[in-house]
């Protein structure tokens, strides 16, 4: 096996992982196992932080497009990702996402797909740099797109 197939395979193994656990959880907790998403959301800042070297601090009006530089520019997690503060939510549209497999695997057999690194990730950088508690309130799946509109609802 070649290094580029070995490679592939590797994901593919990470995201078999992804999905087991994220269909794991959702079947013993239920609505509680996104409690766990937020957790693992400030794990992966702390770590994107401290150990990657990655910033995101940033105002309000910045820290979207901070995000789209940081996921996609930086690592490769999407192609494109666009988001816009609406009133009380925060909606952002992963274009050619890296974890779409697991995504709409998932969503196809009605388990919400809460653990990816890009919805965790952004749960904790509303609610630890921007002080914005917010909450998953929306994954809708886009298959043309190869990615998923993510609609998070600020709670006040």
């Amino acid at each position: 096996m070649k290094g580029d197939e070995r490679m592939r395979q590797a994901i593919r193994m990470d995201h078999i992982l992804i999905a087991s656990l994220d269909k794991a959880l959702w079947e013993l907790m239920g609505e509680g196992a996104l409690a766990v998403s937020s957790k693992v959301g400030e794990e992966i800042l702390r770590i994107m932080e401290s150990e990657m070297g990655l910033n995101f601090e940033g105002t309000k009006e910045n820290t979207l497009d901070l995000m789209n530089d940081i996921f996609v520019k930086k690592l490769g997690l999407a192609e494109e990702i666009q988001g816009s503060f609406e009133d009380t939510f925060i909606v952002l549209n992963v274009k050619g996402a890296f974890d779409f497999d697991i995504m709409s695997k998932l969503k196809k057999e009605n388990i919400p797909p809460f653990i990816s690194p890009i919805i965790s990730a952004t749960v904790a950088v509303m609610r630890k740099k921007l002080n914005l508690p917010v909450r998953v309130k929306e994954i809708e799946i886009d298959e043309n797109q190869k990615g998923y509109k993510l609609t998070f609802k600020v709670l006040s």
